[in-house]
């Protein structure tokens, strides 16, 4: 199953795995709406429980990378304003397909557990090396 999508443990029970595709494709979309008009829906992978969205959404706003409410989990219910100033750097640290893939390939090998300021640095890293900066 995907990363985002519930996961059963061993009692049955579903909880919730952070999904950074998910959290980048939500910033993506948030970046292209119209200035002014919050998001009330977003496109997401047709066998995602909306429920998991709703919780990507309830900790990236809590994270500081967007501007808004999640108004119900079940049924989803939401109003995304605006990126924030920490949503917009993350995103320019995450824009190129390249870095991106090379970085999560890399966390997943080592098993490296991750928070968005390792993942911001780790792509801010990259990125630096992929221009020659480094």
């Amino acid at each position: 199953m995907p990363n985002g999508g519930p996961q059963l443990d061993g009692k049955n029970e579903r909880f919730m795995i952070r999904d950074f595709d998910l959290i980048r494709s939500v910033l993506f979309q948030v970046e292209q709406a119209p200035a002014g008009e919050p998001l009330m829906s977003l496109q997401i992978d047709a066998g995602m429980d909306p429920a998991v969205l709703g919780e990507h959404l309830e900790i990236m706003i809590g994270q500081n990378l967007i501007e808004g409410e999640v108004i119900s989990l079940k049924p989803l219910a939401f109003l995304i304003h605006r990126l924030t100033w920490q949503g917009h750097d993350f995103l320019e640290h995450a824009r190129n397909d390249t870095i991106w893939k090379k970085v999560m390939a890399e966390a997943k090998s080592k098993g490296v557990s991750m928070t968005v300021v390792i993942l911001n640095g780790l792509l801010s890293k990259a990125a630096e090396k992929y221009a020659g900066l480094e």
